[in-house]
């Protein structure tokens, strides 16, 4: 976690996020992009997250996170000329 504080984030986005419900328990998955500097070069991450929230007290449970090996591009803007 030191590591990745580190640096100056320069971008974060979250995309393709799902929430499934059930009970009182919401699981919530998305990829977390992040562009940040560190030591002059810039550098671009993705993360897989979940999380596991107990709904009626707001309260985060447990947060799972891993860095694909082979990342997860985030999708292109389209330009209109498909």
């Amino acid at each position: 976690m030191k590591s990745e504080m580190r640096g100056k984030i320069t971008m974060v986005g979250v995309r393709d996020m799902s929430v499934r419900e059930l009970d009182d328990i919401a699981i919530v998955s998305f990829f977390l992009d992040r562009s940040m500097t560190l030591k002059g070069k810039s550098a671009n991450t993705t993360s897989y997250v979940i999380d596991v929230w107990r709904q009626s007290a707001g309260l985060l449970i447990a947060r799972y996170v891993s860095n694909p090996q082979k990342p997860v591009s985030a999708p292109t803007r389209p330009s209109g000329r498909e």
